[in-house]
């Protein structure tokens, strides 16, 4: 996860928009966590915004990924809860075609029945 991470910022280049959906996931080893702070902080030059959307009904998850967040030391990086925000706070530097790719691959995911 943390070389495709690496790997996605280094394709976006300078300046990117980093749009992640993340409400699937479950609580990380500490270790993980670390290191994907320590990704997140390395690459905070290349960014001009990055948003998280994390699932509502993940509390332990949400509340270690907004430490990872903090610890990223960067206040473009945020985490949402709910898509409208996110997608308002991100479109405020997208185009439209961007923002309609936001919205189509928010989309894609489905919570578990």
């Amino acid at each position: 996860f943390q070389d495709q991470m690496r790997a996605a910022f280094r394709r976006a280049g300078s300046g990117a928009l980093i749009c992640a959906d993340w409400r699937p996931a479950n609580v990380m080893p500490p270790d993980v966590a670390d290191r994907i702070a320590g990704t997140l902080r390395d690459s905070r030059a290349l960014i001009s915004r990055s948003a998280i959307l994390i699932s509502r009904e993940r509390a332990t998850f949400n509340l270690q990924v907004e430490r990872v967040v903090r610890e990223a030391q960067n206040p473009v990086r945020r985490t949402f809860r709910e898509m409208a925000p996110m997608l308002d706070w991100l479109g405020e530097l997208m185009s439209p075609d961007e923002a309609k790719r936001a919205v189509t691959f928010l989309a894609e995911w489905r919570p578990p029945r």
